[in-house]
């Protein structure tokens, strides 16, 4: 068999594996968080791709971000698909087929080794992690944004690799490809601000442009230079975003955690982050932010951070790799770790889905480039690596079918993230125990779920979830409402009474508040 045949049948194994794990997916709905932001409850792209929408996929901040390009990609659903959830799931499970293939191809062409190349794409494709990318529907941005890195990263490893055989000297210029894929990226989701530096290890390894050495520190300040238009369009879509998420108050849940705070959870959460790598179990759709971590864990984390920099460093001359899959992982979570807090999650899963690339290819081409000359230890690494394939498939398999509702997915998420919730669920009361003192902490998963339990009228459930919500965090007057609306549709007028009115002492003006409490009024004359 050729080698482009050879490459053809691994692209069309790992296509079909892909999209039998996540076949599920298609017949999911949408899930109330986020979803009816982005599609089901947005009457803006409810309405399909039209000429005002298109006006307002580039003029307005709504969800604290401007990515026009995430939004028209959603009304052109609704043009061709409508309100379909399983379709609208299709395409973002469309979309990480490409990417995991556009992965094999980039660091194919970037190295020209194909096993490591098509592991890394492998685990990528199948990481369990990656499942939220795909899976919620309002995370269409990851995978968008991914396909167009994707393309960024293989249009600059052909011109740097066009430019070297002919021998043509450093240029500011970089190829139409490469600023045009970047600028769609960038309309589909900022966390790609971080791609210029990602540029600059390519050019260390594999391209090969930066030795460590004499004369290696010109070299980077020359390759900066010619990336100076990327590092002017990167951060101006950083301006662009820290303008919409304070204008749209996603700052304001974090505002309890001065840097200090801020720093600890960052150093803490790369270690965790590693650890989902490792080991991707008890995943959660939100990970509550503690508030403040013990100092021993902050100590310790900070040792492995700084052990494994240190440790890439040493080795950086002879294993390149190492250091650059490090600086990968480490650099593109820095948009994501919290040093601006927005909202209240510790870490998420979604955030893992470039940045693991890091990781993967760090651990891929390591093991390759030890065993590649000895066949015993390449056999024994293909079968490890066989194994592991095989396990991260049947762990996302197993994951993409919590993902079918708001129930199953909220309900899961608690499990794995409060110890209290077995006990909720064996009907006992939820009381205060100072598990997030800072934050929203678990009122998000609560809120959610005892909202879905509302939708199909069991109200018990409704009851019981919105309870914990108010234990976890009692600011927010819509679980007070929301709770109303549970009390009156069991009999209970006067309790109800009492939770409008909690929800008004929280915000005078709020209109379906004073909208409940009057119409629950004319039913108690």
């Amino acid at each position: 068999m050729s080698q482009r045949s050879t490459q053809y049948a691994l692209e069309l194994a790992l296509v079909l594996v892909t999209a039998a794990v996540y076949a599920a997916v298609f017949g999911h709905g949408f899930i109330n968080l986020d979803d009816d932001q982005y599609v089901s409850a947005n009457e803006v792209v409810a309405a399909g791709v039209t000429g005002d929408g298109l006006v307002w996929a580039f003029t307005e901040f709504t969800s604290f971000n401007w990515h026009p390009l995430t939004w028209l990609s959603h009304m052109l659903d609704v043009s061709i698909f409508g309100m379909e959830p399983g379709a609208h799931h299709g395409v973002n499970l469309l979309f990480h087929l490409l990417n995991s293939v556009l992965v094999f191809r980039f660091l194919l062409d970037a190295t020209a080794a194909r096993w490591p190349a098509f592991v890394v794409a492998a685990w990528f494709a199948l990481h369990p992690t990656h499942v939220e990318s795909v899976a919620w529907i309002a995370e269409r941005k990851d995978v968008l944004s991914t396909f167009f890195l994707l393309l960024t990263l293989r249009a600059y490893v052909g011109f740097e690799r066009t430019r070297a055989q002919d021998a043509e000297p450093g240029s500011a210029w970089l190829g139409g490809g490469v600023v045009v894929w970047l600028v769609l990226g960038l309309m589909s989701k900022p966390m790609l601000v971080t791609t210029p530096f990602v540029l600059l290890l390519l050019d260390i390894w594999p391209l090969r442009r930066i030795e460590f050495g004499a004369g290696g520190f010109a070299v980077l300040l020359r390759c900066v230079r010619e990336k100076w238009l990327l590092f002017c369009l990167v951060a101006a879509s950083s301006a662009l975003t820290y303008w919409a998420q304070a204008s749209g108050g996603a700052m304001r849940a974090g505002s309890g955690l001065d840097f200090g705070g801020r720093l600890a959870n960052a150093v803490v959460s790369l270690v965790r982050y590693l650890g989902k790598a490792c080991l991707p179990t008890d995943l959660a759709l939100y990970y509550p932010h503690p508030g403040g971590w013990p100092g021993s864990a902050i100590a310790l984390s900070g040792a492995i951070v700084v052990g494994l920099s240190m440790a890439a460093l040493a080795v950086a001359r002879t294993r390149p790799w190492w250091l650059g899959g490090w600086l990968w992982f480490g650099g593109t979570l820095v948009p994501v770790l919290g040093f601006v807090q927005v909202g209240s999650q510790a870490m998420a899963d979604r955030y893992t889905y470039v940045p693991f690339l890091g990781l993967f290819i760090a651990v891929a081409y390591g093991v390759y480039e030890g065993c590649r000359r000895r066949p015993a230890r390449m056999r024994a690494s293909g079968a490890l690596a066989a194994v592991s394939v095989a396990a991260l498939a049947f762990l996302s398999w197993q994951y993409v079918a919590q993902w079918r509702d708001s129930i199953s997915i909220f309900t899961h998420s608690l499990h794995a993230t409060d110890p209290d919730y077995p006990e909720l669920l064996a009907g006992g009361k939820p009381e205060p125990s100072g598990r997030v003192p800072l934050h929203n902490g678990l009122y998000t998963p609560y809120y959610n779920l005892g909202t879905a339990y509302a939708a199909k009228g069991e109200w018990r459930e409704a009851r019981r979830h919105f309870e914990a919500a108010i234990v976890a965090n009692a600011t927010f007057p819509e679980v007070y409402i929301n709770m109303g609306v549970v009390l009156a549709q069991q009999g209970d007028l006067a309790g109800s009474k009492l939770f409008y009115q909690r929800a008004l002492d929280l915000d005078p003006t709020h209109e379906l508040a004073r909208r409940n409490l009057g119409l629950l009024m004319q039913m108690m004359r």
